[in-house]
């Protein structure tokens, strides 16, 4: 339990430090790897080893969202609109808009269905 408890954390604060800007994303105009597509679209972890670009690392970052442990982490991007802040920083919405619909859907229903 511990162990999740201090992934969860780790999650929360690199995505907290990107929504904030202390953590630059380098988008590029590569198209998103196949794997790591299909991975994000499934709501899996997206593996290092698939990433090949700057696009791919964003993803990446974002399916973190897919394998954190404890409601209070949803409850907590969810109350500081931390995906909203990662959305605002990324240059390129039209290209990622998908993948934040997808994201914000996932975080949305946890929320509900933890609130019940």
């Amino acid at each position: 339990m511990l162990c999740q408890v201090i992934r969860d954390t780790d999650k929360l604060d690199l995505l907290y430090l990107i929504g904030e800007g202390s953590i630059e994303e380098n988008e590029t105009n590569e198209p998103f790897s196949p794997q790591v597509k299909q991975d994000f679209i499934h709501h899996r972890s997206v593996k290092r080893t698939d990433v090949k670009n700057g696009n791919d690392f964003i993803l990446l970052h974002l399916a973190f969202i897919f394998d954190l442990n404890y409601d209070y982490s949803f409850q907590y991007i969810y109350e500081k609109g931390l995906i909203e802040k990662i959305y605002n920083i990324i240059k390129d919405k039209e290209r990622f808009e998908p993948y934040f619909k997808i994201i914000q859907k996932y975080i949305e229903e946890r929320v509900i269905k933890n609130a019940r």
